[in-house]
């Protein structure tokens, strides 16, 4: 798999989990609406408990009321059917006459048996109206009741919805400013990896610039690790010289490391004692040996002002080094009064013509010392080995530089998986704000609902205010009816007496009322009876009346909640499908990432691998190229001695020709070899030479194996001598 496809892979798991993010949202309003469905299905189940239990009460109601009315007018009708058989009963000739005379008693009393029946009539009108103003008001203060309790339940509703409202507001608040400073944390956190991810990318070119082979030796890392426990164990070191300076210019590397000398790799400590203490730590622990330099006790030469103005492209060394001044004794100590010369020439004048026993180190490297003696013949090497030095410290600073960006960018990436919560705060966010619509929504219905039964509650009162000061009225009116009927009760009363005299006297009963009383009383007692049986008829039917407009009441309202029910029930269904439907793609998603995530963990395995095999192979090339170069050397040597061997030959035909020395030849003639194949050019190609030179065999048959082995013996000498010293 190629780094490309790697690198749309890690794009694709990136945007499925930004759709698993999103879903996961979508996820949590949808559930925060089923929890807001549920609710709303608990309160109209609630709702639909309470109506249920209040039609069954009502038909309770009903059914007591109709067997109560039932009861009542069957007693009337059976009240009836006694009173016509106890009237039949009574002794006929003293009811005659008591009729008789009370036909007189009618006659005389017509007109105020009249009025006094207008009157009863106005009394039993009356009575009827208050009997049915006494339901009214009792309909009336039963729906007070009813609409008080309600606005009782509809007040704890409201008040329970604020203290929801309250709630979610400042869950909101909260966690809104919770997602601002995690999104600034997030943005801090972007900022600083873009950061280092520069700073790294800047290093990592620095690092390839530098072409130096970034593997250390076991040795040398063993030494580095135990510099770096010395620096944590022990107060004062400050470490390696090298690790400590650096030179103004990279013109300065060779120089400042030939003057640095042995002193570049010492390590610089605040006392003695804490020389010691490093030493003995660095015995015990078998990591090597290392020169150390205390401030406190070394001794550095004065610095001679002169030399900084002694000539025009020469400075004191110390001044072409830059380092913390709580170390500058110790480059004091490293340089001393050594001076840097741009040239060789400029310190041959210091040196020679100015007479200053001073050390001098060119830019080349080239050194000429207090006595004059002069060291060099490998600036080039040394030019090399100096950069190289250089350039293994700023290495190890990027290297260490690069480890702790890494280290850094690897925090910021468990922070960020750490931080994930951001999509959960916002899909809480968005549940919080869903549920305060909810909240609010449920506000504004009670409110509403509360204001309606407050409107009804007045018109209500209003009502039974009004069928009070009505009650009041006609009771007034009762009052003086009955006053009224009192009167002319009195004045038929006199007239009785007179008209039934006779009949009492007779009967030898004081007054007719005693008769009517034993002998009317039943009349007078089924007349109440009937009356009573009337009022409590009238009332039954009023309550029967009310309880059937109000069991309506209760049975539109059973359908509505029953519609609601359905309603939020199919929206509670389409919901939990939408949810399913959402896991599913959701599980879908995530099984999709842990094969992608599969694919990419082996693809970037077989890619640490290739990596691995091709540092190997490239190793392994630049062994190989090496070797080709060895063999190149080689080669190149082994032609010049080839060469230089013929140049040898050709010379001895040469003189065997001017000295007409007849040499035994096994193929060829020495008057065929021209002067111009003696002097060949050095531009001509081997191959020409090849063939010119070997045209000519010598023939050694002739001669005795003593002289061959003495002709051995020279060739073998002065091969020797042209490879070892040509």
């Amino acid at each position: 798999m190629k780094y490309l496809d790697l690198i749309k892979l890690e794009k694709t798991i990136s945007d499925i989990n930004q759709k698993i993010n999103s879903a996961l949202n979508v996820q949590l309003s949808l559930k925060e609406k089923r929890q807001y469905y549920a609710m709303k299905l608990d309160k109209l189940n609630e709702n639909l408990k309470k109506l249920q239990h209040d039609k069954n009460r009502s038909n309770q109601v009903i059914s007591t009321l109709t067997r109560e009315l039932d009861r009542a007018r069957s007693s009337q009708e059976s009240h009836k059917v006694s009173t016509s058989q106890r009237l039949q009963t009574a002794n006929q000739q003293d009811l005659k006459e008591y009729n008789e005379t009370k036909e007189k008693l009618t006659i005389r009393t017509a007109t105020d048996q009249q009025q006094l029946d207008h009157v009863k009539r106005q009394e039993r009108s009356l009575l009827d109206k208050i009997s049915q103003l006494n339901n009214k008001k009792e309909q009336v203060t039963t729906k007070i009741q009813t609409s008080t309790d309600l606005k009782t339940e509809l007040n704890e509703r409201i008040k329970q919805a604020e203290n929801e409202v309250k709630n979610y507001k400042t869950q909101i608040s909260t966690t809104t400013k919770e997602l601002t400073d995690k999104q600034n944390e997030q943005q801090r956190t972007l900022s600083r990896e873009n950061e280092l991810n520069e700073q790294l990318a800047t290093i990592l070119g620095q690092l390839v610039e530098a072409k130096i082979d970034s593997h250390q030796s076991d040795r040398q890392k063993k030494l580095m690790d135990a510099l770096d426990t010395l620096k944590r164990s022990f107060t004062g070191v400050h470490g390696r010289l090298i690790d400590l300076v650096k030179p103004v210019h990279s013109k300065y590397h060779t120089s400042v490391s030939i003057v640095l000398g042995n002193n570049i790799n010492s390590v610089v400590v605040d006392n003695e004692s804490t020389a010691i203490e490093c030493i003995k730590y660095m015995k015990e622990q078998r990591v090597g040996q290392a020169k150390f330099i205390p401030l406190s006790t070394i001794k550095t030469q004065p610095i001679q002002e002169k030399y900084r103005t002694i000539a025009k492209g020469a400075r004191l060394a110390y001044e072409a080094i830059e380092c913390d001044e709580s170390i500058q004794q110790a480059v004091y100590y490293a340089c001393g009064n050594t001076l840097i010369t741009d040239s060789v020439n400029v310190a041959k004048e210091i040196v020679y013509q100015k007479e200053e026993e001073v050390k001098c180190v060119a830019l080349d490297g080239t050194i000429i010392h207090r006595g004059g003696q002069i060291t060099g013949g490998g600036a080039d090497l040394s030019e090399s080995e100096a950069k190289r030095k250089w350039q293994e410290k700023e290495i190890l600073t990027l290297k260490k530089n690069r480890d702790e960006i890494i280290n850094n960018l690897n925090e910021i990436s468990h922070s960020k998986r750490r931080n994930n919560d951001i999509e959960q705060l916002k899909a809480n966010l968005e549940g919080l704000k869903s549920s305060l619509e909810f909240a609010n929504n449920e506000l504004s219905d009670a409110k509403v609902k509360l204001r309606s039964v407050e409107s009804e509650v007045n018109l209500v009162s209003k009502e039974k205010t009004d069928y009070e000061s009505a009650l009041k009225i006609e009771e007034n009116k009762l009052k003086t009816c009955q006053a009224e009927i009192t009167k002319i009760e009195s004045q038929i009363s006199k007239v009785e007496t007179e008209i039934f005299a006779a009949f009492c006297q007779r009967l030898r009963i004081q007054s007719v009322s005693q008769f009517e009383n034993s002998q009317l009383k039943a009349r007078q007692i089924t007349l109440e009876e009937e009356s009573k049986l009337f009022n409590l008829v009238s009332k039954l039917e009023s309550q029967k009346k009310f309880e059937d407009d109000r069991q309506k009441e209760i049975y539109s309202f059973l359908t509505r909640v029953n519609q609601a029910i359905d309603t939020e029930n199919k929206s509670l269904q389409d919901l939990q499908k939408e949810i399913r439907e959402n896991d599913t793609q959701i599980a879908n998603w995530r099984s999709e990432i842990n094969s992608k995530t599969t694919s990419l963990n082996n693809a970037k395995k077989v890619c640490t691998e290739s990596l691995e095999k091709l540092s190997i192979a490239q190793s392994e090339n630049r062994n190989q190229l090496k070797s080709i170069e060895d063999l190149y050397k080689s080669k190149n040597a082994k032609e010049l001695v080839h060469l230089k061997t013929n140049g040898e030959r050709n010379l001895i035909f040469r003189k065997c020709q001017l000295d007409k020395i007849d040499l035994p030849l096994a193929r060829g003639n020495l008057k065929n070899f021209e002067e111009t194949q003696l002097s060949s050019s050095i531009d001509d190609s081997q191959a020409s030479i090849r063939s010119r030179d070997w045209s000519i065999e010598v023939n050694f048959q002739s001669l005795s194996n003593s002289e061959k082995q003495v002709i051995n013996q020279f060739y073998l000498l002065l091969f020797a001598y042209i490879y070892y010293l040509g």
